[in-house]
């Protein structure tokens, strides 16, 4: 599962934002929203999936037009963030920032992937 530009691709099957946020499609198998490859198995990541009506606000639109919802998520929760090899560089100075000013978030670690000839790289950044 995959989210990209205002789409989403579920199986192989693309589908929009809208119509997956708005319950077009008939099922997502629960294994897509709780599974990754094992390759990404170094994240160790733990996943939290919440109901858009229990956001804590609604917070505009993206640059595609689609709504943003936000939640808050427990610093203690949060060990890493990682930035793909498409990041671009203002929006990773812009976390760093933000990481930088607050507290709370100081124990967090920050990677970015780069693309390399011979594959994709981590890089730890903070």
């Amino acid at each position: 599962m995959s989210v990209n530009s205002g789409w989403v691709r579920i199986g192989g099957q693309r589908l929009n934002v809208d119509d997956v946020r708005d319950g077009y499609i008939e099922r997502v198998p629960p294994r897509l929203l709780f599974q990754k490859r094992l390759g990404w198995a170094e994240e160790r990541e733990w996943r939290r999936l919440e109901l858009l009506e229990n956001a804590e606000k609604q917070a505009g639109r993206d640059y595609n037009g689609h709504d943003v919802y936000l939640f808050r998520v427990p610093a203690a929760a949060v060990v890493a963030v990682f930035y793909g090899s498409c990041a671009a560089d203002e929006m990773v100075q812009e976390g760093l920032h933000k990481i930088d000013q607050s507290m709370q978030w100081q124990h967090v670690h920050v990677f970015k992937y780069e693309a390399k000839p011979d594959g994709e790289r981590r890089t730890k950044i903070r």
